[in-house]
């Protein structure tokens, strides 16, 4: 009985809040006035937050007048969204819901906002206080998305409460199925963004944050193995988040998007490249950014960065590396005879270097005649007897040079894009890169099957 009364209720406050979207939706209003008395609250500034993508970014201030404070402008328009008001010690102390109503009073109490609320000509607001409440005293929520199944309050409850994660197969019959992880992996991937309206910018304008490391980097290292795979799911991704109805096409969403994966791509992350420079190529048209995404800064890295990447991608030719051994004679790696040379970039201060180079030396000493390649291990350290120590206590045998002896010919670390250590490339005698940051079992996969043919 009480959830059918709640029901009801909610169903009234639609009602209404329909006939106002009605009533409004030609009539938005430039500027905005948002009067809040907010009780027993103890410091004289409130602030006004907005979001994009998730990031929250304050927009407004407001200070108290008589115990009231109010968010106003007379010229600017406050874009559909979900707003939150912040405390002056940035705590976070309601949220608003902004579509229609742009003009409106309220009155609360600090300490409890949600059960003390009063809400004059917005009753958008009104029924998302409910909502909230809802949310707070952990109601069921699907009656809300029922009541209003196509407004944009639904679209942000399925979007935030309801994702398609691994939470979500505890709370559907899908548990009774008997999944492998496999399938519920393969499932989440395919369906991850069916629950978001990822061209609705009233959605983007709000603390939705969507997990895009998850699924481009962690599901994409699992689900997919080819470079036009990842293109495909990616161009997707990002034509949804266009709305074709606009008229000029929008691309704000999905600016935000392509710099959001440029910066997931940009680290040293070999396996996403080739989809970095995709990005680049085909969505980085930071002359056609209006809205500030792509400021002068990131301009500068994300075309450094593609500079480096495309200079490192296999089937690419380098430099012959010129640097110095422990007794200070210069060793050039066009001097070296073999088919292959394996060029291996550590420090012994780096724990994985400490850990793999012993392992790579041992596969050297067993392999490197067989297979035939060499191996240029460079110490990017200026600490000689750090080096000195760690090569006479693992008996390295290969062709040992250190920045500690002097400078190089050219600097590796930026030529190689080496942000962290170690690094691994493989080069052919005409300093073709066969592979770069490869494992050493892909390393000897690869060179079997060259000294086959």
């Amino acid at each position: 009985m009480k959830k059918i009364r709640f029901f009801y209720f909610l169903f009234f406050i639609f009602s209404t809040f329909q006939q106002c979207i009605y009533a409004q939706q030609n009539e938005i209003k430039i500027g905005y006035k948002i009067s809040i008395k907010l009780n027993q609250y103890p410091d004289n500034t409130l602030y006004l937050v907005a979001y994009k993508g998730g990031d929250p970014s304050v927009i407004d201030s407001a200070f108290s007048k008589n115990g009231v404070f109010t968010f106003t402008q007379k010229r600017m328009l406050l874009q559909s969204g979900i707003y939150s008001i912040l405390s002056k010690t940035n705590e976070s102390i309601f949220d608003l819901l902004i579509d229609q109503s742009r003009f409106f009073k309220m009155e609360t109490n600090f300490n409890n906002p949600l059960n003390y609320i009063s809400i004059k000509k917005s009753e958008e607001n009104i029924f998302f206080f409910e909502y909230q409440k809802a949310v707070a005293s952990k109601q069921d929520l699907s009656t809300f998305m029922e009541t209003i199944p196509n407004s944009f309050l639904s679209k942000y409850i399925k979007a935030i409460h309801f994702p398609i994660t691994e939470t979500f197969f505890l709370d559907t019959n899908f548990m009774n199925k008997n999944l492998s992880i496999d399938e519920i992996n393969q499932y989440i991937f395919n369906h991850y963004f069916d629950h978001i309206d990822l061209s609705d910018k009233r959605l983007f304008r709000t603390p939705l944050k969507i997990n895009t490391k998850f699924y481009f980097s962690q599901l994409f290292s699992q689900m997919v193995t080819e470079d036009h795979e990842m293109f495909q799911l990616v161009d997707h991704f990002l034509r949804r988040t266009i709305d074709t109805n606009t008229r000029p096409i929008d691309f704000e969403i999905q600016n935000f998007y392509v710099k959001n994966l440029m910066q997931l791509y940009m680290n040293n992350i070999p396996q996403f490249d080739t989809l970095y420079l995709y990005l680049y190529d085909h969505y980085f048209y930071p002359e056609k950014d209006q809205w500030g995404i792509f400021d002068d800064s990131y301009n500068r890295i994300f075309s450094m960065i593609s500079e480096r990447k495309r200079r490192t991608m296999p089937g690419r030719f380098i430099e012959p590396l010129i640097a110095y051994d422990s007794e200070k004679q210069a060793v050039n790696s066009k001097d070296i005879q073999s088919k292959y040379t394996i060029i291996w970039f550590w420090d012994p201060d780096c724990e994985h270097c400490i850990t793999e180079t012993p392992v790579l030396h041992d596969f050297y000493k067993q392999k490197h005649r067989e297979l035939n390649f060499e191996v240029i291990a460079v110490s990017v350290t200026d600490d000689y007897d750090r080096w000195i120590k760690f090569i006479q206590d693992n008996h390295l045998e290969w062709i040992n040079l250190s920045y500690a002896m002097g400078e190089p010919n050219y600097d590796f670390l930026d030529y190689f894009d080496l942000t962290s250590t170690p690094g691994i490339f493989l080069i052919d005698k005409d300093h073709k890169i066969i592979g770069r940051q490869i494992s050493l079992d892909k390393i000897q996969e690869i060179l079997k099957s060259n000294t086959v043919q």
